[in-house]
């Protein structure tokens, strides 16, 4: 199996980078979040039952495309992340906002009508894990918190079953 080269960081998809270019982006991001007070928001997705499906590579690519569609403006970045989870960034969208749009990515999953018998929906879904975030420039709180954050709640998602999406606002007060 190939792998892409790091210098190989957009795909021919709105959006759609390397995991080291998201990386990149997502710390380039956070530092003019910084300056200009613009909050970060993060993604992760997470294929349900991922292991328990047939034709993996087809639904993961048609879970990524579909993702892609969706998050398209010039400060959206998204990339796989392991076999079954896609890590997205945007910005500028409120706590709102960015909840709507994980309900956008369940709407457009389910309408996708993937059916696997191996689930117990005998659908493909998935799990989202989401944060918002305003850095300040004298922060402890790091962009590696946000995205391990993220990631925590994506697993609490996953923990409930699958199909759902779990999340926090974050801020200065909260911390």
């Amino acid at each position: 199996m190939s792998r892409r080269s790091d210098t190989e960081n957009l795909s021919p998809h709105h959006g759609v980078v390397t995991q080291s270019a998201f990386i990149e982006l997502l710390a380039s991001h956070w530092q003019n979040a910084q300056k200009a007070q613009y909050s970060l928001s993060l993604f992760v997705i997470d294929i349900d039952h991922f292991n328990n499906l047939t034709d993996k590579a087809s639904i993961s690519h048609q879970v990524f495309e579909t993702l892609g569609q969706l998050f398209h403006r010039k400060t959206d970045a998204l990339t796989r992340f392991g076999r079954n989870k896609i890590l997205l960034m945007t910005t500028e969208l409120s706590f709102k906002e960015a909840g709507l749009m994980a309900q956008r990515i369940h709407q457009a999953i389910q309408a996708l009508a993937l059916t696997s018998p191996q689930t117990p929906s005998g659908q493909v879904t998935v799990s989202i894990g989401h944060t918002t975030y305003t850095p300040a420039q004298e922060d402890d709180f790091g962009v590696l918190d946000q995205l391990s954050e993220t990631l925590k709640h994506q697993q609490a998602a996953s923990d409930q079953g699958g199909n759902t999406s779990h999340t926090r606002l974050y801020s200065q007060i909260l911390k």
